[in-house]
């Protein structure tokens, strides 16, 4: 109700304003015009500014009265009295001195309303994360470096030295180190060369302040090894071997024995300078240029940590030259640990020759089982495998070689064979290729062939397998080749037989070539897959 009154009163005094304004103008129409243009103008705005003010003075008297209005109805709660009409007052006419028009008011651009502002909710802060304390670096002590222990070579000399034994022989002597005692038995072993012992005469073991009668049990003449017992007494000190990765080139070492004969232990140090293998004497020696001496043959190069590197065995006084003999120094000589473990087992058995066939540590009951694979093969003392041969097109190949006729070797190399589950089917879809670079290349035999194992429950097991016997010549040699195929669980397993066509043709009244020849096919043919 308030709302239409206000809004009715504000229309009657737009109304009356107006009226107003046209009075005033038609009073100005009607004043003649006069020739003074300044006077005009000065009379129009004067006018202009009455009218001004008789607008403003209505709007204000009117804006009071609603005021007094609102204040009351807000005061008593009541309804809105009627409003008396304030009287417009009237307005004298002052005449004009011209009649020029007002010039055209250029009309005030409509203001554009401004649109309200849309409320933005104010955000709601997100809290601040709780400080983590950060913790008190805990400063630890820095570790302390454990001290290297410097081994002095006086402390090796005095522990070793109750190992070292004097060898005597007839009117000669050397050297020997013991190996291996037997407290039950009081038995003692002792290595030394076969060079010391190879004389005539009642042989004697010498150690410290005592001496024993000494027994040969077994010797190598080729690689200059021999092995004897000593009884009795259960105190004998023994020392252990050294592992191959000790002995590096520029290694301590110590050569120990009785030079020239003297009576009491002697010593001389210097490191190692080669580690070589001899093809003339089929043994692997250091080189020291530690002093060896006659006398000192027979007994032990030790390293810095007391194990035995090799025995000592010969050194060069002189080389031959165009311009005549020239004296060397620092060129002496032990046989390797290597050498000795291998051919140990032949001299404990009572091996006595040239030349003792040694026995690979992969096959130390003389069959080789693969740890990959599980076949098995017999490996006849003498030769020696290889099981990290590097065969891009197989999944592992094992190389079995006679240490003394390189040429023979027995090759087991192992395919996939994805598809097929008996040799049969293998056959049928693919044949034996010939050696690359061989010439003449012959087929002599082929067939089915069969291979036969006995569990420890003496279950017996057949194998079918497929075999090739070829010859051909390679780099002008003739060779025999012997090749067999198995298939198991989608693999195939070759076994290729190699050797010399002279060695397959040796009369058999030839000792040598009939036992290799009988070794080379019994391993061979004694391949089993699993």
């Amino acid at each position: 109700m308030i709302l239409s009154q206000i809004a009715l009163r504000i229309t009657l005094l737009i109304i009356v304003t107006l009226v107003i304004s046209v009075s005033l103008w038609s009073c100005t129409e009607k004043i003649s015009p006069t020739p003074n243009i300044d006077l005009t103008i000065e009379a129009q705005v004067e006018a202009t500014r009455i009218l001004d003010d008789i607008i403003a003075q209505t709007v204000i008297a009117y804006l009071e009265s609603e005021k007094n209005v609102e204040e009351t109805v807000i005061a008593n709660f009541t309804a809105t009295p009627t409003i008396t009409s304030t009287s417009i007052p009237t307005v004298t006419n002052t005449p004009l001195p011209t009649n020029t028009p007002v010039p055209t008011t250029t009309p005030v651009p409509t203001t554009t309303p401004v649109p309200t502002a849309t409320l933005v909710p104010t955000a709601t802060p997100n809290p601040a994360p709780t400080p983590i304390p950060t913790p008190t670096p805990i400063i630890l002590p820095s570790p302390i470096p454990t001290p290297t222990q410097i081994v002095e070579i006086s402390d090796v000399i005095k522990n070793v030295t109750p190992s070292v034994v004097k060898v005597i022989r007839g009117q000669s002597s050397g050297s020997g180190v013991l190996i291996r005692s037997d407290k039950n038995k009081k038995e003692g072993l002792l290595l030394t060369n076969y060079h010391v012992i190879d004389s005539e005469g009642e042989l004697i073991i010498e150690i410290e302040d005592n001496s024993y009668p000494g027994k040969i049990i077994g010797y190598d003449s080729g690689r200059d090894l021999a092995v004897i017992s000593i009884c009795c007494n259960d105190s004998f000190k023994t020392i252990k071997f050294s592992n191959n990765e000790d002995i590096k080139i520029g290694e301590k070492v110590i050569v120990m024995g009785f030079p020239l004969g003297a009576k009491t232990v002697r010593a001389s140090s210097g490191i190692i300078s080669g580690n070589i293998y001899s093809d003339e004497k089929n043994r692997q020696e250091i080189h020291t240029d530690a002093a060896i001496n006659p006398g000192n043959s027979g007994g032990p190069m030790i390293l810095i940590n007391g194990s035995l590197a090799g025995i000592n065995t010969y050194k060069i006084h002189s080389t031959s030259t165009v311009n005549g003999d020239v004296v060397t120094e620092g060129f002496g000589f032990a046989v390797s640990h290597t050498t000795i473990e291998n051919i140990l087992p032949k001299l404990l058995d009572g091996f006595q020759g040239e030349e003792a066939p040694f026995v690979d540590p992969l096959a130390p009951d003389g069959v080789y089982i693969n740890p990959i694979l599980n076949y098995s093969i017999e490996i006849s003392p003498g030769w020696s495998i290889n099981n990290n041969v590097f065969n891009p097109s197989a999944i592992n190949t094992t190389l079995i070689r006679n240490n003394n006729k390189t040429e023979i070797t027995i090759e087991v190399t192992v395919n996939t064979a994805t598809g097929y589950s008996s040799i049969d089917e293998y056959t049928n879809d693919w044949t034996l290729g010939k050696v690359p670079g061989s010439l003449s290349w012959e087929t002599n035999n082929e067939g089915a062939i069969s291979r036969t194992s006995k569990s420890t429950t003496n279950e017996i097991t057949t194998y079918n397998g497929y075999e090739f016997e070829n010859s051909y010549t390679f780099q002008n040699k003739q060779y025999k080749r012997f090749t067999s195929w198995f298939i198991k669980n989608q693999k195939r397993f070759s076994v290729i037989l190699d050797l010399p066509a002279e060695i397959w043709v040796t009369p058999d009244n030839v000792t040598n070539g009939n036992t290799l020849k009988s070794q080379s096919l019994n391993s061979y043919r004694s391949f089993i897959p699993s």
